[in-house]
């Protein structure tokens, strides 16, 4: 299930229509939620990175969590969605052969869903990104996509890196 998310941004505020909050009570039962969020932008705190390893250790789904103050966090997922005619294969998926949808979405339902219900490993990598560098992006693009083009990175089969957190952090600042 996915909606494209729309963010527009007015001042010090960034309004998000389409924030994905899902109740799961299994790995396919949910009851389904969208919502329109606020934020201010001067109330974000920092940028967290999140690896979910969901086939082993070597293969993991990365989100980018950005955290207010208050604790709610606002997380990206690129994930993918299949035609009607599609069947699921991990080796497609890694070679990119399905459509790709930005979810925005609450913490708790992007990643409970992964460690409740799927039992995936999951590891949260606080950034050391200013939180004024993290707000310039919000500016720079509201529609938030340019936060996680750096995550595409990792399924570029034409050149093949690993990257660092670190790095990551830099490509998104200077970007």
């Amino acid at each position: 299930v996915g909606r494209m998310a729309h963010a527009t941004i007015e001042g010090d505020r960034v309004t998000i229509r389409n924030v994905r909050n899902f109740e799961w009570h299994g790995t396919d039962r949910f009851v389904e939620r969208w919502e329109t969020r606020s934020y201010a932008l001067s109330s974000l705190q920092r940028l967290d990175l999140i690896a979910s390893y969901w086939a082993g250790p070597h293969i993991a789904h990365l989100l980018v969590s950005f955290g207010f103050v208050g604790g709610e966090q606002l997380v990206v997922s690129i994930e993918i969605r299949r035609r009607r005619d599609q069947t699921y294969s991990t080796m497609e998926g890694l070679f990119r052969n399905f459509e790709l949808i930005y979810i925005l979405g609450d913490e708790r339902d992007l990643v409970r869903l992964r460690t409740t219900f799927r039992k995936e490993r999951v590891h949260l990598f606080r950034l050391r990104t200013p939180p004024d560098a993290v707000r310039t992006l919000l500016n720079q693009n509201p529609n938030l996509f340019l936060m996680v083009r750096p995550m595409v990175a990792f399924m570029d089969r034409d050149t093949p890196r690993q990257v660092t957190p670190a790095q990551f952090v830099e490509w998104t600042v200077d970007d």
